[in-house]
């Protein structure tokens, strides 16, 4: 008897223990202003990864900047977005525009052949048509607007690798 009733606090304790009174563990999603609600690894900032190089392309003909964009969440970890990314490069210090490029993350096929699994970035392959369009001191700015409307921008100046 004694054996049965400490089976039984013990399967008790087991099961009432494992229930989470606040809904299971679960937060609910950030809301938008029209309290709709958001899914809770959108977005929320980006950088032009340090990865990102100026390089050629594989006949040496004409020079390509690598951009590796990395988006992150609220929580900083690195995710996956959909909407428009913009690139621009200036010599650095001006607003100079020498070369301009843009890209639909709304289009899920372009979105999963540009993110790379490995560096958990967007690679974006940038080509310029002329070598002298690149500046002595190169910079690449980056802006997303994702599907939200948000707006995030992001600069490094670049190096050849």
């Amino acid at each position: 008897m004694r054996t049965a009733s400490v089976v039984f606090l013990l399967v008790l304790v087991a099961l009432t223990g494992c229930q989470n009174p606040g809904g299971g563990g679960r937060v609910p999603p950030p809301a938008h202003t029209d309290g709709t609600a958001r899914w809770p690894f959108w977005p929320t900032d980006m950088r032009v990864h340090p990865l990102t190089r100026i390089t050629t392309n594989e006949d040496g003909a004409e020079v390509v900047i690598e951009a590796r964009l990395e988006l992150v969440d609220s929580d900083g970890h690195t995710t996956k977005g959909t909407g428009v990314i913009e690139c621009e490069l200036v010599p650095r210090g001006t607003n100079e525009r020498v070369a301009y490029w843009k890209l639909d993350l709304g289009d899920l096929t372009v979105n999963r052949e540009r993110y790379d699994e490995v560096t958990r970035t967007y690679l974006l392959r940038l080509e310029l048509d002329d070598q002298a369009l690149l500046p002595e001191r190169p910079e690449l700015r980056a802006q997303f607007k994702s599907a939200d409307g948000q707006v995030f921008r992001a600069t490094l100046v670049l190096r050849w690798h």
